[in-house]
Protein backbone atom coordinates (compact mmCIF):
# COMPACT_ATOMS: atom_id res chain seq x y z
CA UNK A 1 0.00 0.00 0.00
CA UNK A 2 1.90 3.23 -1.09
CA UNK A 3 1.85 5.95 1.53
CA UNK A 4 -0.53 9.02 1.28
CA UNK A 5 1.39 12.30 -0.10
CA UNK A 6 1.47 15.26 2.17
CA UNK A 7 -0.11 18.65 1.63
CA UNK A 8 -0.34 21.46 2.83
CA UNK A 9 -3.07 22.20 5.32
CA UNK A 10 -6.28 24.02 3.92
CA UNK A 11 -5.29 21.42 0.59
CA UNK A 12 -8.27 19.83 -0.41
CA UNK A 13 -8.33 16.24 0.75
CA UNK A 14 -6.73 13.55 -1.48
CA UNK A 15 -7.37 11.79 -3.19
CA UNK A 16 -10.07 14.47 -4.71
CA UNK A 17 -13.60 13.19 -2.64
CA UNK A 18 -16.44 12.25 -5.75
CA UNK A 19 -19.35 14.23 -5.68
CA UNK A 20 -22.05 13.11 -3.49
CA UNK A 21 -24.84 12.25 -5.55
CA UNK A 22 -26.97 11.66 -2.45
CA UNK A 23 -27.35 14.76 -0.92
CA UNK A 24 -31.14 15.65 -1.12
CA UNK A 25 -31.96 13.50 1.96
CA UNK A 26 -29.65 14.96 3.97
CA UNK A 27 -30.99 18.18 2.94
CA UNK A 28 -34.43 17.50 3.77
CA UNK A 29 -33.79 15.93 6.91
CA UNK A 30 -31.78 19.28 7.53
CA UNK A 31 -34.44 21.13 7.03
CA UNK A 32 -37.06 19.20 8.68
CA UNK A 33 -34.92 20.11 11.58
CA UNK A 34 -34.67 23.81 11.41
CA UNK A 35 -39.07 23.84 10.43
CA UNK A 36 -39.03 21.83 13.55
CA UNK A 37 -37.71 24.89 15.60
CA UNK A 38 -39.96 27.25 13.71
CA UNK A 39 -37.57 28.43 11.42
CA UNK A 40 -37.33 28.99 8.12
CA UNK A 41 -35.13 26.83 5.94
CA UNK A 42 -32.97 29.05 4.21
CA UNK A 43 -30.20 28.16 1.89
CA UNK A 44 -27.59 29.24 3.86
CA UNK A 45 -28.88 28.17 7.03
CA UNK A 46 -29.28 24.56 5.01
CA UNK A 47 -25.67 24.62 3.12
CA UNK A 48 -23.91 25.28 6.76
CA UNK A 49 -25.61 22.09 8.73
CA UNK A 50 -24.96 19.78 5.78
CA UNK A 51 -21.18 21.21 5.49
CA UNK A 52 -20.68 20.66 9.11
CA UNK A 53 -22.41 16.81 8.72
CA UNK A 54 -19.93 16.02 5.76
CA UNK A 55 -17.05 18.10 7.99
CA UNK A 56 -15.95 20.59 5.20
CA UNK A 57 -15.91 24.24 5.04
CA UNK A 58 -18.04 24.81 1.81
CA UNK A 59 -20.13 22.95 -0.50
CA UNK A 60 -17.82 22.73 -3.07
CA UNK A 61 -15.73 20.53 -1.68
CA UNK A 62 -18.38 18.20 -1.89
CA UNK A 63 -18.41 18.22 -5.64
CA UNK A 64 -21.83 20.18 -5.80
CA UNK A 65 -22.74 23.54 -6.39
CA UNK A 66 -26.71 25.11 -5.12
CA UNK A 67 -27.21 24.92 -8.45
CA UNK A 68 -26.62 21.01 -9.14
CA UNK A 69 -27.82 19.82 -5.87
CA UNK A 70 -32.22 19.25 -6.44
CA UNK A 71 -33.16 20.31 -3.17
CA UNK A 72 -30.78 23.39 -2.90
CA UNK A 73 -31.54 24.21 -5.84
CA UNK A 74 -35.59 24.42 -4.91
CA UNK A 75 -34.38 26.35 -1.97
CA UNK A 76 -32.81 29.04 -3.87
CA UNK A 77 -36.04 29.16 -6.49
CA UNK A 78 -38.19 29.64 -3.20
CA UNK A 79 -35.83 32.61 -2.12
CA UNK A 80 -35.76 34.15 -5.15
CA UNK A 81 -39.44 34.33 -5.84
CA UNK A 82 -39.88 35.53 -2.14
CA UNK A 83 -37.13 38.30 -2.68
CA UNK A 84 -38.96 38.93 -6.23
CA UNK A 85 -42.79 39.24 -4.30
CA UNK A 86 -41.36 41.06 -1.55
CA UNK A 87 -39.29 44.29 -3.64
CA UNK A 88 -42.64 44.30 -5.46
CA UNK A 89 -45.17 44.32 -2.52
CA UNK A 90 -43.34 47.50 -0.45
CA UNK A 91 -42.96 49.19 -3.22
CA UNK A 92 -46.89 49.37 -4.42
CA UNK A 93 -48.57 48.65 -0.88
CA UNK A 94 -49.11 51.42 1.13
CA UNK A 95 -50.70 49.59 4.01
CA UNK A 96 -48.68 45.96 3.71
CA UNK A 97 -50.38 43.26 5.12
CA UNK A 98 -47.49 40.37 5.99
CA UNK A 99 -50.86 37.47 5.63
CA UNK A 100 -51.76 38.99 2.14
CA UNK A 101 -47.79 39.43 1.36
CA UNK A 102 -47.82 35.25 2.33
CA UNK A 103 -50.92 34.90 0.11
CA UNK A 104 -49.14 36.45 -2.92
CA UNK A 105 -46.41 34.85 -2.52
CA UNK A 106 -48.05 31.35 -2.44
CA UNK A 107 -49.82 32.09 -5.94
CA UNK A 108 -46.24 32.81 -7.63
CA UNK A 109 -45.28 29.64 -6.48
CA UNK A 110 -48.19 28.01 -7.73
CA UNK A 111 -47.92 29.77 -10.63
CA UNK A 112 -44.65 28.20 -11.19
CA UNK A 113 -45.48 24.72 -10.53
CA UNK A 114 -42.89 25.22 -7.76
CA UNK A 115 -43.21 21.54 -5.63
CA UNK A 116 -42.30 21.00 -1.92
CA UNK A 117 -39.06 20.24 -0.42
CA UNK A 118 -40.92 16.64 -0.14
CA UNK A 119 -41.79 16.90 -3.58
CA UNK A 120 -45.14 16.94 -3.98
CA UNK A 121 -47.72 19.81 -4.94
CA UNK A 122 -49.41 22.05 -1.87
CA UNK A 123 -52.72 21.99 -2.81
CA UNK A 124 -54.80 25.53 -2.28
CA UNK A 125 -55.98 24.71 0.83
CA UNK A 126 -52.42 23.55 2.41
CA UNK A 127 -51.09 27.27 2.15
CA UNK A 128 -47.43 28.35 2.52
CA UNK A 129 -46.98 25.63 5.35
CA UNK A 130 -47.51 23.36 2.40
CA UNK A 131 -43.90 24.07 0.68
CA UNK A 132 -42.07 22.31 3.79
CA UNK A 133 -39.66 25.05 4.35
CA UNK A 134 -40.76 26.92 7.65
CA UNK A 135 -42.88 30.02 8.24
CA UNK A 136 -42.79 32.80 5.59
CA UNK A 137 -42.63 34.98 8.68
CA UNK A 138 -39.22 33.59 9.82
CA UNK A 139 -37.51 34.15 6.29
CA UNK A 140 -35.11 37.17 7.41
CA UNK A 141 -35.79 39.25 4.82
CA UNK A 142 -39.65 38.73 5.66
CA UNK A 143 -38.98 39.25 9.67
CA UNK A 144 -36.92 42.27 8.90
CA UNK A 145 -39.58 44.15 7.00
CA UNK A 146 -42.44 43.07 9.48
CA UNK A 147 -40.52 42.53 13.02
CA UNK A 148 -43.64 40.12 13.85
CA UNK A 149 -44.48 39.72 17.65
CA UNK A 150 -46.40 38.17 19.80
CA UNK A 151 -49.45 37.55 20.22
CA UNK A 152 -49.73 37.81 16.66
CA UNK A 153 -53.08 38.91 14.93
CA UNK A 154 -52.77 39.19 11.56
CA UNK A 155 -54.64 41.52 9.61
CA UNK A 156 -55.83 41.95 6.10
CA UNK A 157 -55.66 45.07 3.94
CA UNK A 158 -59.46 44.88 3.68
CA UNK A 159 -59.58 44.85 7.58
CA UNK A 160 -56.54 47.96 7.99
CA UNK A 161 -58.52 49.82 5.04
CA UNK A 162 -61.47 50.07 6.77
CA UNK A 163 -59.96 51.82 9.74
CA UNK A 164 -57.78 54.12 7.65
CA UNK A 165 -61.35 54.83 6.30
CA UNK A 166 -62.67 55.39 10.07
CA UNK A 167 -59.34 57.42 10.90
CA UNK A 168 -59.99 59.59 7.84
CA UNK A 169 -63.34 60.91 9.05
CA UNK A 170 -62.10 61.98 12.03
CA UNK A 171 -59.52 64.33 11.00
CA UNK A 172 -60.73 67.51 9.13
CA UNK A 173 -62.50 67.14 6.06
CA UNK A 174 -59.87 67.85 3.06
CA UNK A 175 -58.68 66.59 -0.19
CA UNK A 176 -54.83 66.13 0.84
CA UNK A 177 -53.82 62.79 0.41
CA UNK A 178 -51.06 62.88 3.17
CA UNK A 179 -51.50 60.45 6.14
CA UNK A 180 -49.59 60.80 9.05
CA UNK A 181 -48.42 57.08 9.53
CA UNK A 182 -47.87 57.59 13.64
CA UNK A 183 -51.16 58.96 13.83
CA UNK A 184 -52.95 56.23 12.10
CA UNK A 185 -50.72 53.46 13.44
CA UNK A 186 -52.55 54.82 17.33
CA UNK A 187 -55.51 54.80 15.53
CA UNK A 188 -55.29 51.01 15.26
CA UNK A 189 -54.27 50.62 18.38
CA UNK A 190 -56.71 51.62 20.19
CA UNK A 191 -59.29 50.08 17.71
CA UNK A 192 -57.59 46.69 17.64
CA UNK A 193 -55.79 46.56 21.27
CA UNK A 194 -52.54 45.26 19.35
CA UNK A 195 -49.58 46.83 17.71
CA UNK A 196 -48.31 46.88 14.13
CA UNK A 197 -46.18 44.21 14.91
CA UNK A 198 -48.83 42.20 16.36
CA UNK A 199 -51.01 42.91 13.22
CA UNK A 200 -48.08 41.96 10.80
CA UNK A 201 -48.60 45.32 9.27
CA UNK A 202 -46.84 47.98 7.85
CA UNK A 203 -46.92 51.19 6.78
CA UNK A 204 -45.30 52.68 3.66
CA UNK A 205 -44.96 56.44 3.87
CA UNK A 206 -44.10 56.45 0.01
CA UNK A 207 -47.44 54.57 -1.30
CA UNK A 208 -49.91 55.44 1.53
CA UNK A 209 -50.98 58.45 -0.63
CA UNK A 210 -52.13 56.20 -3.33
CA UNK A 211 -54.26 54.17 -0.87
CA UNK A 212 -55.80 57.36 0.69
CA UNK A 213 -56.54 58.41 -2.90
CA UNK A 214 -58.59 55.18 -3.98
CA UNK A 215 -60.25 54.97 -0.90
CA UNK A 216 -61.80 58.59 -1.47
CA UNK A 217 -62.63 57.81 -4.95
CA UNK A 218 -64.42 54.45 -4.09
CA UNK A 219 -66.25 56.15 -1.12
CA UNK A 220 -67.29 58.44 -3.61
CA UNK A 221 -67.99 55.81 -6.19
CA UNK A 222 -69.73 54.49 -3.49
CA UNK A 223 -71.97 57.66 -2.37
CA UNK A 224 -72.72 58.38 -5.82
CA UNK A 225 -74.21 54.90 -6.66
CA UNK A 226 -76.05 55.39 -3.15
CA UNK A 227 -77.66 58.27 -4.53
CA UNK A 228 -78.83 57.17 -7.65
CA UNK A 229 -80.55 54.33 -5.88
CA UNK A 230 -82.30 56.43 -3.85
CA UNK A 231 -83.42 58.03 -6.64
CA UNK A 232 -84.52 55.25 -8.24
CA UNK A 233 -86.46 54.22 -5.63
CA UNK A 234 -87.81 57.59 -5.50
CA UNK A 235 -88.60 57.43 -9.17
CA UNK A 236 -90.48 53.88 -8.54
CA UNK A 237 -92.60 54.45 -6.20
CA UNK A 238 -93.81 58.31 -7.37
CA UNK A 239 -94.43 56.22 -10.17
CA UNK A 240 -96.34 53.23 -8.52
CA UNK A 241 -98.32 56.65 -6.56
CA UNK A 242 -99.50 57.90 -10.06
CA UNK A 243 -100.76 54.60 -11.37
CA UNK A 244 -102.86 54.25 -8.42
CA UNK A 245 -104.03 57.91 -8.64
CA UNK A 246 -105.38 57.00 -12.37
CA UNK A 247 -106.81 53.98 -11.30
CA UNK A 248 -108.77 55.85 -8.84
CA UNK A 249 -110.11 58.49 -11.35
CA UNK A 250 -111.52 55.68 -13.49
CA UNK A 251 -113.12 54.00 -10.93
Amino acid sequence: MQPQPHWPPGAPPWPPRPPCLQLDPDIRRIAASIVAQGEFATVDAVVSALCALHRVSQLEQLGVSVTTVPALALLWHMERIIATCLSAFMATHGIASLSDFEAEVFDALLSTSTPSLGGMSPGSSDGFGGFQVGPLARHPAVRARWQPAEPFKPLCYQDAAQHLLAFLTLQRPNRRLDVDPAAFARHIADQTGASLHQLGIVLVPAALPRVVHALRQATHALAELEVGATRLALDQVYAQQQEQQEQRQWL
